[in-house]
């Protein structure tokens, strides 16, 4: 009940506000004909400001008005704003590409005009967009940029901004310390400053912050706390934002009833405001709620919106501009190297000159002296021989001048063709930087859709108090992967170790799920044993495996468990995977059939083991990309004893710090060395 009437106060809170805007924007627009030219502008901008979270696309036509006004006036500080705030609409529009535009034009002007204050702002919005197209040390570069400024000008408003924007840096990388930090410091600016909106923004990001750490009563408190300060009217893309998200908590508690009704009040502000991203978002926690629902349908067609606006929002022209950016401020510094150089040169040019130029001027007086001694105290015959000797030594000058001359112009050409060939190698670097990227993005987005497969531990988590998951691919996406499925009163769980890396394992990955899938829900088959014995026909039927052919041996090594905790008992088989049980401070491993899932000369059937469970039991499944890292002081592999060990010295403590333990033991046993597997282990403490 208490969520049910926190959420009519909502409405009732927006309610009320729309009605107070309205008519401060009325106001507003009644003044338009009333007041001068210049008054006009910042009426116009007002407007624009003030709509940016509620009707973007009506803040862009007032912003443009701005600007026209503005250019006929001559009105700097006009013009600068404009930009600045018409990108803002644009980017709660989720019209990324035009934001940019606008913030970087809103730099050049800043910079021209010399507004320190608004060149602040403007670091402060292209850092912002580069957050949302996840170019996190570009924006943290920028919001340096806004603090130093802010910082210079006792500008504790800016200040905020910049702390703020760098929190949700932070929180994007999962630095989430430096994220809480920063975004405290931004709170105690806004509470400072009396600025309600602004605390609510600060609350909201913190409640994300706890929301990722799975700390879901915490996380829920601030985001009440934002509620309570929201101006629901003004700033209806963070209202949405926090529906959503309390969605989410609500999905995670497997409350569907008010997920259901969280998500579509921020789907419906969603729309009302045109934001792309916050649609994106809301459509994507609809999908993952009615697929717990079981209604498909739906469920297909938000994941449709999710695609859609995915593609919208990171888009191909704007990655473009973020990089000829960068290429332009990179050309500019080469520029400004080349510059200095050519005035170095110009400089030792002109001392070159004005030193032969006194060196002739010395040997004409030297000459024209010792002529004039020749003229009186020696006869014509004497005054030939110091004529002689004074046209030699003019030679002499002329021909080291022709000699200076021939070698400036050999440095030159020279200096010309280094600089072609360092623009050729710079322009391959550009566009070999910028396959990798799209390569590199293709494969982030190929792992989003291989995780969204895999189901979430959060939902191994009803079943499971105490369980770890570590999945840490080689090459982003992974060849190891883990499937779960309640089958009647029984958990199975899988994980699996599939042959290759990178995209030809997750390949094999996804064929692994979708047999699992197909043996147990639909041919009803849960006996581990069996399941891995239909599994191996599917696998060599699929691959088109035979013994006679020289196909690859394609497949994969699995364990696969059946829980079945209302009777305390685990059954466990496993193809070359096996898993160990700790009980007491005791290890036990159990033998598996030294057969892979696929094509095998010596195929032999499958060993199914039957355990009786006992309280603080603690199982531990894996592949073996963990004892194959090369590393340590003699450069050799981590190896099966010292994990088990490991496990050992371990296997008592909280399950999460068990994931720590393991996490920071290989990072420091493989050092600067490469990742050479892929990576997965779960933990369970019954």
């Amino acid at each position: 009940m208490k969520k049910i009437f926190l959420l009519f106060i909502s409405i009732l809170y927006s309610c009320i506000l729309f009605s107070q805007n309205q008519v401060l924007i009325d106001s507003l627009q009644k003044q338009i004909e009333l007041t001068s030219d210049s008054d006009r502008v910042d009426i116009y901008n007002s407007i624009c400001w003030n709509m940016r979270n509620s009707n973007p696309e009506e803040a862009v036509k007032y912003g443009l008005l701005a600007i026209e006004l503005s250019e006929k006036l001559n009105y700097k500080i006009g013009i600068v704003k404009a930009y600045g705030f018409i990108g803002v609409s644009y980017r709660n529009l989720g019209k990324y590409s035009e934001a940019f535009d606008h913030y970087y034009k809103g730099l050049e002007l800043s910079k021209k005009f010399g507004i320190l204050e608004q060149e602040g702002y403007a670091y402060i919005n292209l850092g912002n967009l580069y957050i949302y197209q996840e170019y996190f040390d570009d924006a943290i570069e920028n919001l340096d940029q806004a603090h130093l400024i802010a910082e210079k000008i006792d500008n504790k408003k800016m200040l905020a901004y910049s702390f703020l924007n760098l929190g949700r840096a932070y929180l994007l990388k999962s630095e989430y310390d430096l994220a809480l930090s920063n975004l405290n410091l931004a709170l105690e600016i806004r509470l400072d400053l009396d600025e309600p909106n602004g605390q609510a923004v600060c609350y909201k990001y913190i409640a994300d912050i706890y929301n990722e750490l799975q700390k879901y009563d915490t996380a829920y408190s601030y985001y009440e706390k934002s509620l309570a300060l929201t101006d629901f009217k003004d700033d209806k893309d963070l209202l949405s934002d926090i529906y959503n998200n309390i969605a989410l908590i609500y999905l995670k508690s497997d409350n569907f009833e008010l997920s259901e009704r969280y998500s579509l009040k921020s789907l419906e502000v969603a729309y009302e405001v045109g934001s792309k991203l916050r649609i994106k978002n809301v459509s994507n926690t609809l999908s993952k709620l009615y697929i717990e629902l079981k209604k498909y349908e739906k469920a297909s067609y938000y994941q449709n919106l999710v695609i859609c606006y995915t593609d919208t929002l990171f888009n191909q022209r704007l990655t473009e501009k973020i990089l000829t950016l960068k290429n332009i401020a990179e050309q500019q510094k080469k520029q400004s190297e080349i510059d200095i150089l050519n005035k170095d040169n110009e400089i030792q040019n002109l001392k070159l000159v004005k030193q032969n130029t006194f060196i002739w001027s010395l040997t004409i007086v030297l000459g024209m002296t010792l002529g004039l001694i020749f003229l009186l105290f020696f006869s014509n015959n004497q005054r030939k021989k110091a004529n002689l000797k004074l046209e030699y030594q003019k030679n002499l000058i002329l021909e080291k001048n022709s000699e200076l001359n021939s070698q400036n112009e050999e440095i030159a050409a020279q200096r010309d063709e280094i600089m072609v060939q360092k623009e050729f190698v710079e322009n391959q670097r550009d566009k070999i930087i910028l396959q990798k990227k799209q390569i590199t993005d293709s494969l982030h987005y190929a792992r989003r859709i291989q995780s969204a497969i895999m189901q979430s531990k959060t939902n191994l988590e009803d079943f499971f108090t105490e369980i770890f998951i570590w999945l840490e691919p080689r090459d982003i996406v992974s060849g190891d992967f883990y499937w779960f499925h309640k089958f009647e009163n029984k958990i199975l769980l899988a994980v699996a170790d599939c042959t290759g890396h990178g995209v030809p394992g997750a390949f094999m990955s996804l064929l692994g799920i979708n047999s699992l899938k197909e043996i147990v829900i639909n041919e009803k088959v849960s006996t581990p044993n069996l399941v891995l014995k239909r599994l191996r026909e599917i696998i060599k039927i699929s691959l088109n495996q035979s013994i006679e052919g020289n196909d690859p041996k394609d497949g994969m090594d699995i364990a696969f468990c059946s829980f079945d905790l209302e009777n305390s008992i685990l059954e466990f088989s496993g193809a070359n995977n096996t898993i160990y049980l700790i009980r007491n401070h005791e290890f036990k491993q159990f033998e598996v059939v030294r057969n892979p899932i696929g094509i095998y000369i010596n195929e032999k059937d499958f060993v199914n083991h039957e355990i009786i469970l006992q309280k603080s039991d603690v199982i531990y499944l894996f592949t073996d990309g963990y004892y194959s890292q090369f590393g340590g002081e003699k450069d050799e592999k981590f190896k099966v004893n010292r994990f088990r060990e490991l496990i050992m010295s371990i296997h008592t403590q909280n399950i999460l710090e068990q994931k720590k333990c393991l996490t920071n033991t290989f990072n420091n046993w493989k050092g600067n060395k490469n990742q050479i597997d892929d990576i997965l282990i779960i933990g369970i403490k019954i």
